[in-house]
């Protein structure tokens, strides 16, 4: 099976690909969040960094996540442990809610507008059970992650990776 996401995070990462690769567990303090634990069920995530983007004291990444393994929030509690949490998560990235405020209008608006996460399930294949033939599905980004997208395209720095 192979799952890609697309994920607009805070900041840049030091490199522009690499793997996250760090036990989840249900997190101690709160039953509706997963966490870091030593004692977790292995859990791997892929990156490769699609675009970088930053103006006047902003960084925001454009990232492709790909699955080794399917842990509940697995892309949100990686991506907030490595210091990057998805625009929009109020549940592991919720402090850097107040990072929007240092925004150009109207990027300011739609970051704060979202309704969610930034991320994305952009491509899933897979065996077919009967037919074992390969298949596989991808997504356009939906309207308010390409009009974020859109917002972001000035700030949009050069890859070299």
């Amino acid at each position: 099976m192979t799952r890609n996401y697309i994920a607009f995070v805070w900041g840049h990462y030091q490199s522009f690909a690499g793997s996250i690769n760090v036990p989840l567990g249900r997190d101690p303090r709160n039953r509706l969040k997963q966490a870091v634990r030593k004692d977790g069920r292995v859990a791997i995530t892929h990156f490769k960094t699609l675009a970088r983007y930053s103006g006047d004291g902003w960084f925001i990444s454009k990232i492709q996540c790909t699955l080794e393994t399917g842990r509940t929030h697995q892309i949100r509690v990686h991506m907030a442990h490595v210091g990057h949490p998805l625009i929009g998560d109020p549940t592991y990235g919720a402090g850097f809610a107040t990072k929007a405020l240092a925004l150009p209008d109207p990027l300011k608006h739609i970051i704060q507008s979202l309704p969610r996460q930034a991320l994305h399930a952009a491509h899933l294949g897979f065996a077919h059970p009967k037919t074992k033939q390969e298949v596989s599905f991808n997504a356009p980004l939906p309207d308010d992650l390409a009009a974020l997208e859109d917002a972001l395209a000035p700030y949009l720095n050069r890859i070299t990776g």
